[in-house]
């Protein structure tokens, strides 16, 4: 209400004003006309005040160090491993590299990549007394030597055992036990798994590296799918390729050479240990495959 209307009010309907706002009625009609003018004011501008202003929410700053920022392990570090999501099929190719590793360094050394036994029973005299019982040999091949079991048992008991080199005369010179064939055999597999333990050792590095926030720009950066995608395929087709061409290597092993051709030969525990192992591991890097597989047969059984 302005000015002009309340001066054309009388002093009860002023005061009659001033009291249903709970202001002061005493004073001249000036006086309670100023009264009423300041408060309507006053009102206005407590009006304008709370109306709320229609500014633009701040959005969230986001940091550097915020947690889906942060690197793998750096993210751990930092908040514990619940603050990370870890993909079971991705830790479990990881994880069955580090095996794959020592399983390999252990196959590198080890004599039964292929091996032959013979063994017959005996009964003889010697100087009028008679002797009897079970006389065994075997043969294991390693990648770069073989070791040559003797053993008797019953009333005489024998036991040796000679390593031989594949280089060493004696093993060139004896052609029933094929030295040369067999080198070749363990040279391939030795190669093979060297360069495809080079490739793993090279993986983990950079998968770990990145982990801490390192090689986040660069050439490895810029071609880090490409060097999964070769790096994983290279390190299980290498080996894997090594035992193959062993396995048809020994194939061609003339068994009649050996025992008179009454031998048992054949591929040994550690070639089969490596042929499973790595099997294991190609499921693991195509795991994308292996998840399609599972998924249609969990599909399948269920329309069942």
């Amino acid at each position: 209400m302005v000015k002009d209307d309340l001066s054309s009010l009388t002093v009860p309907q002023l005061k009659e004003k001033l009291k249903s706002n709970g202001l002061p009625v005493s004073g001249k009609k000036s006086e309670l006309i100023s009264r009423l003018n300041a408060n309507s004011e006053s009102n206005n501008s407590a009006s304008n005040t709370s109306k709320p202003k229609s500014t633009a929410k701040p959005a969230p700053t986001k940091t550097s160090d915020s947690e889906g920022d942060l690197p793998f392990f750096q993210s751990i570090a930092a908040n514990g491993i619940a603050s990370v999501e870890i993909d079971k099929w991705e830790a479990g190719k990881y994880g069955m590299a580090v095996i794959i590793f020592f399983v390999m360094i252990s196959a590198l050394g080890s004599d039964t990549w292929y091996t032959g036994s013979h063994s017959f029973e005996y009964d003889e005299e010697f100087f009028g007394e008679s002797f009897s019982g079970t006389e065994s040999t075997e043969i294991n091949y390693g990648l770069g030597e073989l070791k040559y079991k003797e053993k008797i048992t019953g009333d005489m008991s024998f036991s040796q055992t000679v390593t031989i080199e594949y280089s060493e005369d004696i093993c060139e010179s004896a052609e029933d036990l094929q030295c040369g064939k067999m080198s070749t055999a363990g040279t391939i597999i030795q190669i093979t798994f060297w360069l495809s333990l080079l490739i793993v050792t090279s993986l983990l590095i950079i998968a770990v590296a990145r982990g801490f926030g390192q090689l986040q720009t660069g050439a490895v950066d810029e071609n880090y799918s490409k060097i999964q995608f070769w790096g994983w395929n290279a390190c299980v087709a290498l080996p894997s390729l090594g035992v193959i061409i062993y396995a048809l290597i020994t194939f061609s092993f003339d068994t009649g050479e050996l025992f008179e051709g009454e031998g048992s030969f054949g591929l040994g525990s550690t070639w089969w240990m490596m042929f499973f192992m790595l099997a294991i591991f190609a499921a693991s890097i195509h795991n994308s495959i292996v998840k399609k597989m599972v998924e249609l047969v969990k599909a399948k059984m269920e329309t069942k």
